[in-house]
C-alpha cells in the first residue's frame, strides 16, 4: 500500500472524483509517497512568486515524480478557436493540461533550490490529468493535450499499470532515480511537522504582566474598603 498524505482519507470527502483516485492511488507498491492538496511557492528568474498547487503528487525513489490533476466532472469542453476551456456548467477556468505542465517543469526547479542533494541531478518529473467520471471523447485533443498522460474512467480499471506508463512516457535516458533518502527530504519539506509556541522569556513576561495586574485590582478592592465610612466592626 502507499504511503498517504493525509493518511487517514481524502481531504474533502464531498469531492467524489477526488476520493475514489484516494483510494485507488493508496492500492500502489509501498515505495510511493502520495501527497495530496499540496501547494509551494515559485519564484521565476524574475523572482516574481507564483502560488502553485496541484490536486495529488506521487513520489517514487525509483521513477520520479508526478502531478496529476482531477478533473470530477461528468461533462468538459474545449474551444479551441477562442482557447476556453469550460465545464459542464459552462464556467470557464485554466487549461489543466497548460497548467500541470507549467508546474511540471517548476515543481524540481523549486526542489532544487529547497534540497541541496538534487541541484545537479536530473529526475522524472511528469504530469498527466485524470477525468475518473468521463468515458466519451468527441473529437480530437489539441495538440498539447496529450493523450498519453490523459486518464478516463476505464483507465482506472488498472491504475497501477496507467501510472507506470505514464511515468515511461515522461521518463528520459539523462533522468537519475531519486532513491529514498530524498524522498523522505521530499516528504519532510512539503508535509513538515510544526509547532506553533510561546517562548519561555514571552511566558514569564505575561506573567510579571498578570501579577502587576492582580497586584492593581487588589489595590483597587483595599482602596474601596478604607473610602468606606461605615464601621463593620463592633
Amino acid at each position: 500500500m502507499a504511503k498517504m498524505f493525509p493518511p487517514d482519507g481524502p481531504c474533502n470527502p464531498d469531492l467524489y472524483g477526488e476520493k475514489i483516485v484516494y483510494g485507488l492511488l493508496s492500492q500502489l507498491d509501498d515505495n510511493f509517497y502520495i501527497f495530496q492538496d499540496r501547494y509551494w511557492v515559485f519564484k521565476n528568474k524574475y523572482k516574481c512568486r507564483t502560488e502553485t498547487e496541484t490536486d495529488f503528487l506521487l513520489v517514487h525513489p525509483q521513477k520520479g515524480l508526478l502531478i496529476l490533476e482531477v478533473k470530477g466532472g461528468t461533462r468538459f469542453s474545449y474551444d479551441g478557436e477562442n482557447d476556453k476551456w469550460k465545464s459542464g456548467d459552462d464556467i470557464s477556468y485554466k487549461n489543466p493540461y497548460t497548467k500541470q505542465l507549467a508546474n511540471s517543469k517548476k515543481l524540481p526547479l523549486f526542489l532544487k533550490e529547497k534540497i541541496p542533494s538534487l541541484k545537479n541531478k536530473w529526475f522524472n518529473c511528469g504530469y498527466a490529468i485524470c477525468f475518473p467520471h468521463i468515458d466519451i471523447l468527441e473529437g480530437n485533443l489539441a495538440p498539447f493535450m496529450e493523450k498519453e498522460v490523459t486518464l478516463f474512467r476505464y483507465d482506472l480499471n488498472n491504475l497501477s499499470m496507467k501510472i507506470n506508463e505514464i511515468y515511461k512516457y515522461h521518463s528520459l535516458p539523462s533522468h537519475k532515480p531519486l532513491g529514498k533518502r530524498v524522498v523522505e527530504s521530499i516528504k519532510d519539506l512539503i508535509s513538515p511537522q510544526i509547532e506553533f509556541k510561546k517562548s519561555l522569556s514571552a511566558e514569564l513576561e505575561d506573567e510579571q504582566e498578570k501579577i502587576i495586574r492582580l497586584t492593581k485590582e487588589q489595590q483597587k478592592i483595599l482602596d474601596g474598603f478604607y473610602s468606606v465610612k461605615t464601621v463593620f466592626l463592633y
